[in-house]
């Protein structure tokens, strides 16, 4: 750079407006004379402020340095390498430029330091990972919650002893095939069923076998139905199995088949025998969801009045 007089001595209007070239003027007492987008974007600046004193923010050089060197006699640069500027306790940047001395005021010139876009580019690939490993974890955290939530509603509506449907979640899904058989008319059986002298079982050989009684009748109930079908514990030893889009005959048929097979079925450490007696009925349009366990709870009444071990159908 070549200059003649202090008039000239300005910075080029090519390099005004440009951010990735560092140009600004300084006169002795450390005062911005002129710079351009370049020195603003560096030092965080949006615009030039009025008297800028910017000796504080030439860190390495610093200003002291840089002016006690000697202005060259063919117009080189006092100083060529790297500068780092800016505010050391906010942002300070580097560049590599050089500083040229005419008389009372240095002019500084460089680009970016390379250093600083490595070093942002590395930032943005490690942003990057940091990104993906953290949408990996939500993702596997997601889908875990999804199995626990899976869980937890098969735990509210199962039976813990028998892992058949509980009767909360046997109501709720009864008033759904009611509304169903209602709005289609479609045919719909329940039964309603309960281990005779349960209570002789349990004083005789204890707890122990009881529970395992009431599993092997739950356990055959399940192996009897249709996956259709919903087998149900309602509470202690009474049972209840829910038979949708299925008429009285075929629903009869298939609890004789579970009556006649349980009652000759061994149950663990028990050495008698041991059956259940059956309540069976049909849908009817007039039905609600309590009419309907009313009338088969009677038809199960009738059945252990006559005898125990047999079916009723209302």
């Amino acid at each position: 750079m070549e200059i003649t007089t202090k008039s000239e001595f300005t910075i080029p209007s090519l390099l005004q407006n440009l951010t990735s070239v560092v140009a600004v003027i300084i006169n002795d007492g450390g005062i911005v004379r002129e710079n351009n987008a370049g020195f603003l974007f560096i030092t965080g600046e949006q615009a030039t402020p009025s008297q800028w004193d910017v000796r504080s923010l030439l860190v390495q050089p610093s200003f002291n340095e840089l002016k006690q060197i000697l202005p060259t006699a063919n117009g080189e640069p006092v100083y060529q390498g790297l500068l780092n500027i800016g505010d050391i306790t906010k942002q300070c940047r580097t560049i590599q430029g050089a500083v040229y001395r005419f008389n009372d005021e240095l002019l500084i010139v460089g680009e970016h330091s390379i250093s600083d876009l490595e070093q942002l580019s590395a930032s943005i690939v490690e942003l990057n990972e940091e990104l993906s490993a953290t949408q990996r974890a939500l993702v596997k955290t997601n889908n875990q919650l999804k199995r626990n939530e899976k869980k937890l509603t098969q735990l509210m509506q199962t039976d813990p002893l028998t892992d058949i449907a509980n009767r909360r979640h046997f109501e709720a899904i009864c008033q759904q095939e009611i509304t169903r058989a209602k709005r289609y008319n479609q045919p719909l059986c329940l039964a309603m069923a309960d281990i005779d002298k349960f209570k002789s079982i349990n004083d005789t050989y204890g707890h122990s076998v009881g529970d395992c009684v009431i599993q092997s009748f739950a356990n055959l109930m399940k192996t009897e139905s249709r996956e259709s079908d919903l087998p149900a514990r309602i509470g202690g030893e009474e049972f209840a199995l829910l038979m949708p889009q299925t008429q009285i005959g075929d629903a009869l048929n298939m609890i004789e088949r579970l009556r006649q097979t349980f009652s000759t079925t061994e149950h663990c450490d028990c050495e008698q025998t041991v059956t259940a007696s059956f309540g069976l009925i049909q849908f009817q349009s007039q039905d609600t969801l309590s009419e309907m366990l009313r009338r088969v709870d009677k038809a199960l009444y009738q059945a252990k009045s006559n005898g125990r071990n047999q079916t009723i159908c209302d």
